[in-house]
């Protein structure tokens, strides 16, 4: 099968949706944003956020935000001793991975947006896993399932890109925006934490705790995983509670290579051929031909007029233009008319959110196999029509 971009091949929508592996995105400048479920509150658990990480901090010449103050720490010093806001966000993520394992690992993906003040141009890295060349519907089926295990071997389907987009954007900052930092220094942070341990977090005990959890036997009660009751859970089995020392010496091992080596050493060295030859004994699908095949991309940023602004999102095959149809049909309503925080305001809201999520689920797919009419979705006659079929009165049953 022909390798395609993850999350949004048609033949392969149920595979990507169903990936175990979590998406580490980062947002210039410099921006890690931590994910939705973090801000959550979730049912039975009590929010873990203190006062601080509540309140919006303010800052003057530059400022590094995170879900985790490590990380956030990190990428200061990066910015502090010369760096770039690339190279704060590359130091920043790689912290993520070790100090926030429950939403940013190695195995996951990341999207780049960056200003380059000095051409005042936002250009856009896409550093999404294609699909493994084994992966098709005919073998999951042959294996007797309906759908994509949630976990596990098989769920493993998409190499995974985090790295690849640290070692592009790493190189765009040098050729583009002066960087003289080395790549090798933006790992000391997360190797010295991986190696010497940090003092487990709120949130990352809260996690623990969700996915120990022996009642859901398809999303949690991880510690089936050989590797993450190795990795995760103490001696006696029982996840870290908050304060208490977490080591993960074979995370600082694999960040010390690909600090040394660099992104090769993931794709095309040790670090692929341990992943290949681990996935191969348990029944996984990915080959070394599928990490040696993989990049990240320098694609062109979509965009639409926002008010006096202009909004920027990533192209398929992201949904990132669904982001931009929404602010495309709220461009024919005066949102200071209608009052910040009124029921009309969220309903406003919510139905162009419905008009942009059905286009998103008809058009959105891998565009190097299907043509997706951007220009036709993103253009104002597009936004003026799926606002005209908002109805103040009534939610839309059907989109």
């Amino acid at each position: 099968m022909t390798a395609v971009r993850s999350f949004h091949s048609k033949i392969l929508e149920k595979i990507m949706r169903k990936l175990s592996l979590i998406l580490s995105a980062c947002f210039l400048a410099v921006c890690v944003n931590s994910a939705y479920a973090e801000n959550a509150n979730l049912v039975g658990y009590e929010s873990h956020l203190t006062k601080s990480q509540q309140q919006n901090p303010l800052a003057l010449n530059g400022m590094v935000t995170s879900p985790h103050y490590l990380a956030t720490q990190a990428g200061l010093d990066i910015l502090r001793s010369g760096g770039t806001a690339v190279d704060a966000a590359i130091a920043a993520a790689a912290t993520l991975t070790v100090v926030y394992p429950q939403m940013c690992t190695l195995g996951g993906d990341n999207f780049w947006l960056i200003y380059n003040a000095k051409d005042n141009k936002v250009v856009a890295i896409n550093a999404s896993g294609r699909a493994g060349e084994k992966a098709t519907i005919k073998l999951y089926k042959g294996k007797g399932l309906d759908k994509i295990p949630s976990r596990g071997y098989l769920a493993a389907n998409t190499v995974p890109g985090v790295v690849s987009g640290w070692d592009k954007a790493f190189k765009y900052a040098k050729k583009n925006l002066d960087s003289d930092y080395k790549w090798a220094d933006l790992f000391s942070t997360p190797i010295d934490l991986a190696t010497n341990g940090f003092p487990v977090s709120s949130s990352l005990a809260m996690w623990s705790a969700i996915d120990t959890d022996t009642k859901d036997k398809e999303f949690h009660n991880l510690q089936r995983f050989s590797e993450f009751k190795k990795v995760f859970l103490k001696p006696d089995g029982s996840p870290y509670t908050v304060g208490e020392i977490l080591k993960q010496p074979d995370l600082g091992k694999s960040l010390a290579l690909i600090a040394k080596n660099g992104a090769d050493e993931f794709y095309r060295g040790s670090i692929a051929q341990k992943i290949v030859k681990d996935m191969k004994k348990n029944g996984g699908i990915l080959t070394l031909n599928d990490f040696k095949n993989h990049t990240a991309d320098l694609v062109e940023p979509i965009s639409v007029k926002y008010r006096n602004y202009t909004a920027y999102n990533f192209p398929p095959n992201t949904q990132g233009f669904a982001s931009l149809e929404i602010l495309n049909i709220l461009n024919n309503f005066d949102l200071k008319a209608v009052g910040n925080g009124t029921a009309d305001y969220y309903h406003l809201i919510i139905e162009a959110t419905k008009q942009a999520f059905a286009d998103r689920d008809k058009y959105l797919s891998d565009p190097e196999f299907v043509h997706i009419p951007l220009d036709y979705l993103l253009s104002k006659e597009r936004g003026a029509y799926q606002a005209e079929l908002i109805d103040m009165n009534k939610a839309a049953a059907k989109v």
